[in-house]
């Protein structure tokens, strides 16, 4: 797999809820992705930081950052998000930031390197909670495309 000017083993660049804490820190761009948990305001305007929801209930303490530079592209969905987050999924393309390490967060690519996917039903937190996924997810980052088809059609990415 290649992301980027990056090559490697898949498991290099994707990280579900339970791995992302894992991610390179100021290094390659990843791929983050899982059920949300929290949506919260940042100190900035127009900023959001977004927790996905470990197997076993709790935020992860990687968050995905949604700034003012994109949020216009995302203010619609965003909307729609924070009314129900845990009923949400999300995958995103970017780097793991921050001031200091303990502090980490995602920082998307772009406003299309983010994607947000109503789940079919909203699941509680619990360790056995599995989602179904109502749709097909397809976005790009610059240089590649990536697509993830439901269930009962195959996963599939492309460059």
């Amino acid at each position: 797999m290649s992301l980027g000017d990056n090559k490697g083993a898949a498991s290099r660049f994707i990280y579900p809820t339970d791995r992302l804490i894992n991610a390179p820190y100021n290094g390659h761009e990843v791929i983050a992705y899982g059920q949300l948990h929290s949506v919260s305001k940042g100190n900035a305007a127009n900023t959001y930081f977004i927790r996905l929801c470990l197997p076993d209930g709790r935020p992860t303490k990687v968050s995905i950052m949604i700034s003012a530079a994109h949020y216009a592209a995302l203010r619609v969905r965003l909307t729609q998000v924070m009314l129900e987050p845990t009923a949400w999924m999300l995958i995103a393309c970017g780097t793991v930031t921050g001031r200091e390490e303990a502090k980490r967060y995602l920082r998307p690519v772009g406003a299309r390197s983010v994607h947000f996917q109503r789940t079919s039903l909203k699941v509680a937190h619990t360790p056995s909670a599995s989602l179904p996924v109502s749709e097909d997810v397809k976005f790009s980052v610059p240089g590649s495309t990536f697509e993830a088809r439901s269930e009962s059609s195959s996963k599939s990415t492309s460059n």
